[in-house]
């Protein structure tokens, strides 16, 4: 045998603890950043306390336009109104008269719109679902329906509603998501 496998694992050993504690020295004294300063004794240094009066709602600081985002106080609004008729179920085929999707102050391509409808059988889905595609801030859209592959209507007519989302940023910039109802509705008929 030419070598004693133990006197080889004392050597890894000994040099695992070695290259340990330079890392545990080089950090501990990397952790200590301050240096050891001492004034001069021609230096004096003199603290006084200035007297602050007790904050109020009234003297508090508030912040100024330059140091805050902006504040968003337009509310969007939304409206629907028409009538969609369904001529053949079975293939998707319907007109829509005067249907329409209309919307103000929208802020952002990614807000969303929910559809609504009564009696809620799962029968169809609406569209559009978001602004991403639609012009901001301002504008309208025809409203499209598809039907739900093996449900069947239970009504014969049904009534749809809508509301969108919108948000409103405060003084420090945090949005809150809030909805908004749309006006109106939307008569859906079946043959």
């Amino acid at each position: 045998m030419l070598f004693n496998p133990k006197p080889l694992n004392i050597f890894i050993y000994a040099a695992i603890i070695v290259v340990g504690l330079v890392f545990f020295l080089f950090y501990a004294d990397s952790g200590n950043q301050n240096p050891n300063i001492t004034p001069s004794p021609s230096e004096t240094v003199t603290v006084s306390p200035t007297p602050t009066s007790t904050p109020s709602p009234a003297n508090s600081a508030k912040p100024t336009a330059s140091a805050s985002p902006p504040v968003s106080y337009k509310t969007p609004s939304c409206n629907i109104s028409g009538e969609i008729v369904f001529l053949d179920l079975a293939k998707g085929m319907y007109e829509t008269r005067n249907a329409e999707f209309a919307w103000q102050n929208v802020d952002s391509p990614a807000r969303l719109i929910f559809w609504n409808y009564t009696p809620n059988d799962g029968s169809f889905e609406f569209g559009p679902r978001i602004f991403a595609s639609l012009p901001l801030p301002d504008g309208s859209y025809i409203p499209g329906i598809s039907v739900v592959k093996d449900k069947i209507p239970s009504a014969k007519s049904y009534l749809v509603t809508s509301y969108i989302t919108y948000g409103i940023t405060d003084s420090r910039g945090v949005e809150t998501t809030k909805n908004m109802p749309c006006s109106g509705s939307i008569k859906l008929t079946l043959p």
